[in-house]
């Protein structure tokens, strides 16, 4: 055994969550579409190793009720895909994000992109502490 199975949780969520978001970031402040692109889809993947951070600990607690949890948790974390679009909207309406000034679309997306790295990062630091 190299890793511990905490270890290996920790280091899965590490690289879900801290990796896209600087992805993410990064798609949000480049001007190349190509590049951009290829940031996003890197990202995305990266979010797959949250399957190996935070899902097993469902089964963990209790693995008779594991799909009750799980559903309790999926039910919590939709809160974000509520306020996500309407945290997005307001940014980018403030920041007149328009196809004439693709500067304030930049400006935009990387407040929206910090939000979401602020966010995430805390809750990465508890789970991993």
């Amino acid at each position: 055994n190299l890793m511990s199975s905490t270890a290996v949780r920790k280091c899965a969520e590490v690289i879900s969550v801290f990796v896209p978001s600087l992805l993410l970031w990064g798609a949000s402040q480049v001007e190349d579409e190509t590049r951009g692109l290829s940031l996003l889809i890197t990202a995305i993947a990266c979010m797959g190793f949250c399957s190996a951070g935070h899902h097993t600990n469902y089964l963990e607690i209790s693995t008779s009720l594991s799909g009750i949890l799980m559903g309790i948790g999926n039910t919590v974390t939709c809160i974000s895909g509520i306020a996500g679009p309407i945290v997005t909207g307001a940014l980018v309406d403030y920041y007149h994000c328009n196809q004439d000034n693709p500067t304030n679309c930049r400006t935009a997306y990387g407040k929206v992109n910090l939000v979401g790295i602020c966010l995430c990062s805390t809750g990465t630091l508890f789970f991993i502490c």
